[in-house]
């Protein structure tokens, strides 16, 4: 389990927000409104805002969390929570090692951050997640912070992975690491509705029927893809690339894995509308080698060793420090008022 977070994840996450009007309406009538920080807990009596909660939520969750869905909300916020205690224990302990960064070294960290996305997008960002550049600030602080307490105090005490660690995990552990069969095809799509009206269907059924007789006499596929295909793909002469089973619509897998390379299939039927699909290679399944894997090993193996000695380091600090939990019952069962 990992304790500290990336920051420059928010604003990767930023594309995956769709704002409908009516939100962004909401959110205007909430910038008018003065900002409430109510504590979810409070470490050592530095305190840990609801508002940490739900910017830490929303980052997990794309911004999709389904707050409807009682017993999952409150469970990620419990997960959440706990997660915030440990980071500030964490970084309660690297101020008394003094290892806090020094201004220079922040501004720094900031621009990195500022030059992913143009300066309009990095504003949006802050605002998707509840941010001004100063609390981004603080949080580019904790993180340097708790990250050089692990560096320090908590790497050194891990054992080093061996190759016999690899080896082993390999061995015990094959069936993680088969590339399975996979296909490289292209297609042509006539987009039709699946509850498009007869005469519809029956249209677009005519048109992929000629497209297939051109084929058959002939026609070059890529170029008959270029001119017909509804699909955007169509620009790239319909190439899908490799993909394995489990990618595509069901209907499409199967007529797909279903050819020989150069093989031309007939009319195939999605949710999407009619297809043709030529096959263009066949790759079969393979076991990776342990070669093609080993730092993959290494890096799991690594990552369980420092999780492993994090969690020991934690354990008993969580047990000297004063934990409080400070919000009421109708809160996320994570805030349940305790006292430790």
């Amino acid at each position: 389990m990992k304790y500290y977070i990336c920051l420059v994840f928010i604003f990767l996450l930023l594309p995956c927000f769709a704002y409908t009007e009516e939100q962004v309406n909401q959110e205007k009538q909430e910038t008018t409104k003065t900002p409430v920080e109510i504590i979810a807990a409070e470490v050592n009596g530095k305190p840990i805002f609801l508002s940490d909660v739900t910017r830490e939520l929303n980052m997990l969750t794309g911004g999709r969390v389904n707050r409807q869905d009682t017993a999952t909300y409150n469970m990620l916020s419990e997960q959440i929570l706990n997660s915030l205690i440990n980071q500030e224990i964490i970084y309660q302990a690297g101020q008394k090692e003094k290892l806090e960064p020094q201004k220079e070294e922040l501004d720094k960290e900031l621009e990195k951050v500022k030059s992913m996305q143009p300066p309009e997008q990095f504003q949006q960002a802050l605002k998707a997640f509840g941010l001004t550049e100063e609390k981004l600030i603080l949080l580019i602080k904790r993180n340097l912070t708790i990250r050089r307490f692990i560096e320090a105090k908590i790497q050194p005490t891990i054992k080093p992975i061996t190759e016999e660690d690899i080896l082993r995990y390999y061995e015990e552990n094959k069936g993680k690491y088969v590339e399975p069969e996979q296909v490289r095809a292209r297609h042509i799509l006539i987009k039709v509705s699946p509850d498009a009206d007869e005469q519809t269907k029956s249209s677009a059924k005519e048109k992929i029927q000629g497209i297939l007789d051109k084929l058959h006499n002939g026609g070059d596929f890529v170029e008959l893809a270029k001119e017909y295909s509804e699909c955007p793909t169509a620009k790239q002469g319909g190439d899908l690339d490799y993909f394995r089973r489990g990618v595509m619509v069901k209907p499409f897998e199967d007529a797909a894995f279903a050819l020989q390379p150069n093989e031309v299939s007939d009319i195939v039927e999605t949710e999407f509308g009619y297809h043709i699909i030529k096959l263009e290679d066949k790759k079969a399944g393979r076991q990776l080698a342990i070669e093609e894997v080993e730092s993959k090993i290494e890096d799991a193996l690594s990552q369980k060793e420092m999780d492993e000695a994090l969690g020991n380091w934690l354990k008993p600090e969580r047990e000297k420090a004063s934990i409080k939990f400070l919000l009421k019952d109708n809160q996320p069962s994570a805030t349940r008022s305790t006292e430790k």
